[in-house]
């Protein structure tokens, strides 16, 4: 964790095991299997995430350029929400998506996991 900002216990789950990771910690990198050590010390895309590990839920805040912007992100998600939209067309229902991010949400997400904010049904 760094210095002078704490990270606020989860929003979903309200447990305070909330870790700062990069892309490759999380393995979600899409080079993470060719990734070697002088890649990995350039790793720029930071995320807060609650630790299924020590019994959070999972939850992220999404990636962030800097480690401060994913913290402040992370401590903002309560504050944050988006609607669960679906673009249709006569002959097709789409996914689910994140009105704040317009990206595809899980059919029961309850939070998005590109943006972090908070989804709202209904």
């Amino acid at each position: 964790m760094m210095a002078g900002k704490l990270l606020k216990s989860c929003p979903f789950c309200g447990k305070s095991v909330a870790e700062i990771d990069d892309a490759k910690e999380l393995e979600d990198c899409p080079y993470f299997d060719d990734c070697d050590h002088a890649e990995y010390e350039q790793c720029s895309m930071h995320s807060v995430v609650c630790n299924i590990h020590k019994g959070g839920c999972g939850a992220s805040s999404g990636y962030y350029v800097t480690v401060e912007d994913a913290v402040d992100a992370w401590n903002r998600r309560a504050e944050r929400t988006c609607h669960v939209e679906r673009v249709s067309t006569p002959y097709h229902v789409g996914p689910p998506r994140c009105s704040a991010c317009m990206m595809p949400l899980e059919p029961l997400a309850n939070y998005c996991p590109y943006c972090g904010a908070r989804a709202v049904r209904g």
